[in-house]
């Protein structure tokens, strides 16, 4: 398979895996982690298989995308809301750089606060494109 790194970042990432094609809702890249990120939104609650498709789509940009000397992808769930016992059961042996979180920004712990874009310029770079 050939990587292509040529693609825009930024929401609904194109991806193709098996002839069919695919789109992320957000792709990230992190400078300072050298890692891709994925962001996917759901405005209903957390279901078990949202993690699926997150899963299918790390494996997909660290096989397609990802360069060889990048680490490998995390992946954000953001949902309207969670049951965490629901939540516990489906991340149970799973070991990729996955989290779950309810559409809160506040609930970010700090050191991934403070290397996200702020709204203002998120907002700007969007009305750039």
């Amino acid at each position: 398979m050939e990587k292509s790194q040529n693609q825009i970042m930024g929401r609904q990432f194109q991806l193709v895996v098996g002839g069919k094609e695919y789109r992320t809702d957000m792709l990230f890249s992190h400078t300072k982690l050298k890692c891709h990120v994925i962001i996917e939104l759901k405005v209903k609650e957390f279901e078990p298989e949202f993690l699926g498709k997150l899963n299918f789509h790390m494996i997909a940009i660290n096989q397609l995308v990802k360069a060889d000397d990048d680490k490998s992808t995390i992946g954000i769930l953001l949902c309207k809301n969670k049951n965490n016992i629901v939540v516990d059961f489906t991340l149970k042996n799973i070991n990729k750089l996955m989290g779950v979180s309810q559409f809160t920004y506040n609930e970010l712990p700090n050191e991934i606060k403070n290397s996200l874009p702020t709204l203002e310029q998120f907002t700007q770079q969007l009305n750039h494109e």
